[in-house]
């Protein structure tokens, strides 16, 4: 998805400022989203600053499908969730009770959807108080392909005519209709 805008900042082996994309797929079996949405305000020392910012994070990985095949199960979607975690809490002062860990069969694309849809909220209710809020939103787990949008429609924005995806718990396939799109994502950070 490249119409975003935002500023936004990896956090993989180093870190690249100005992303022009929401996520990126890291290879063809495991997405690994680590997205630091700046919802206002610009981070320009790391997290803190002048005065303490709000911080809420959705942590989701799954590594057990409950549709997908023996092959198609991950290794390691859980210790990227403990990892990701400590790393917020301990290094960035993230308050536990403002991250949302969803695990393997709670990241059903019902509650995934409805937890993007919370942090948005909980976020914009943060910035109209005043507060600075910064959002994480981590994704371990499979990522995907589907068919872009048709022609006319305001979401028809790829070039390669392929929308990327974070494959649900509960998608009975990859690239199915459960999957949640770069479109999707696209709206949770406006």
């Amino acid at each position: 998805c490249r119409r975003t805008g935002l500023p936004i900042y990896w956090l993989s082996p180093y870190i690249r400022k100005g992303a022009d994309a929401v996520f990126r797929l890291t290879g063809p079996q495991t997405t690994i989203l680590v997205v630091l949405f700046l919802f206002a305000g610009f981070l320009a020392n790391g997290l803190g600053g002048e005065s303490a910012p709000a911080r809420v994070g959705l942590l989701v990985g799954i590594q057990n499908y409950a549709y997908l095949g023996a092959d198609e199960q991950l290794q390691g979607c859980r210790n990227d969730l403990v990892l990701m975690r400590d790393l917020l809490t301990q290094r960035f002062g993230f308050s536990e009770r403002d991250v949302v860990v969803l695990a393997d069969e709670a990241a059903t694309a019902e509650r995934i959807r409805g937890e993007l849809a919370n942090l948005s909220l909980r976020a914009r209710g943060l910035a109209d108080q005043g507060r600075t809020p910064y959002a994480v939103v981590f994704f371990s787990g499979h990522g995907s392909q589907i068919a872009d949008q048709p022609p006319g429609d305001e979401d028809c924005d790829e070039e390669d005519g392929l929308d990327e995806t974070l494959v649900p718990y509960d998608a009975q396939r990859r690239g199915g209709p459960e999957d949640i799109r770069d479109d999707e994502l696209y709206r949770f950070a406006q």
